[in-house]
């Protein structure tokens, strides 16, 4: 599966909770500004994303005319409601160009921080063969690859959890 310069969103803006997202499929690419999101904006609550790729994640390719990077979120931005969990399972996860990985309380998107008063989902990576966070991109500039579960806002941080016999992170 290939996601690329577009988005799957199972988004909540206002009181009502957002959608759960299941993804099954061999490989997943995400790229070239491309996001995955059940994120909520409002008082509801952000989906649970569950994402299964026997083989391999790629997220790749953040866009400079994008306010957002590249990649897979289920965050809390600007509101009142709790970000969803996240859980991936892969054999190997790569994330790089800027790209990320986020679960959070608020986010950082180029200049701007978007606190919120929701707290922030857990994440939970489980890789068989390895997990790569590597270098910061050169287009758009200063733009690095994340994996979070923290908080830019007054509500909670969820927690990080990564399963994998190897972790590398490069920059």
């Amino acid at each position: 599966m290939e996601v690329s310069e577009s988005g799957l969103s199972t988004p909540a803006y206002n009181r009502g909770n957002g959608g759960n997202l299941t993804i099954d499929t061999l490989n997943l690419t995400v790229e070239n500004g491309a996001v995955i999101s059940t994120s909520t904006f409002g008082a509801g609550n952000g989906g649970n994303m569950l994402v299964n790729a026997t083989d391999s994640i790629i997220l790749s390719q953040s866009r400079e005319d994008s306010p957002f990077g590249t990649g897979l979120g289920t965050n809390t931005i600007l509101g009142t409601g709790n970000a969803g969990n996240l859980e991936i399972n892969t054999g190997s996860l790569l994330v790089e160009q800027g790209a990320g990985i986020t679960s959070s309380s608020g986010i950082e998107a180029r200049d701007l921080v978007l606190p919120s008063l929701g707290h922030g989902g857990n994440l939970i990576i489980n890789a068989s063969d390895s997990v790569k966070v590597i270098s910061a991109s050169t287009d758009p500039p200063n733009s690095r690859s994340v994996i979070v579960a923290g908080t830019v806002g007054s509500g909670d941080g969820g927690d990080l959890t990564i399963n994998t016999p190897q972790l590398i992170i490069q920059g």
